[in-house]
């Protein structure tokens, strides 16, 4: 069976990694826009009334990912909005997936 998304996948989700490692280890509020996944905000003002923009799917997408991401312990964030995620931060998993791993998080370079 193939997933259909695969190569969306991998590409939101090496857009959300590199956000993450940048920032590490201070958590980060991120959306497709602030990853360079979409060209504008997801929402508009019409009569007073927030519309979906075009580039909602972008935003949506992001979210599953991260929300994928979150379940399986890669990362961490104190709040998910539909179009965007708050204080998000890589775990240790996170970080040993992407082979950055801080010499001081190993247990050899402490004595006792």
């Amino acid at each position: 069976m193939e997933l259909i998304n695969k190569n969306r996948f991998n590409e939101t989700v090496t857009h959300i990694f590199e956000a993450l490692s940048i920032a590490f280890p201070l958590p980060i509020d991120m959306d497709a826009e602030t990853l360079g996944l979409a060209s504008g905000p997801a929402y508009k003002i019409v009569n007073y009334t927030q519309v979906p923009t075009d580039e909602m799917d972008a935003y949506l997408f992001v979210i599953a990912c991260v929300e994928w991401l979150e379940s399986s312990d890669y990362l961490r964030t104190s709040k998910i909005y539909p179009a965007s995620a708050e204080n998000v931060v890589l775990t240790e998993k996170g970080i040993q997936l992407l082979g950055a791993l801080p010499l001081s998080l190993l247990r050899g370079n402490y004595v006792g």
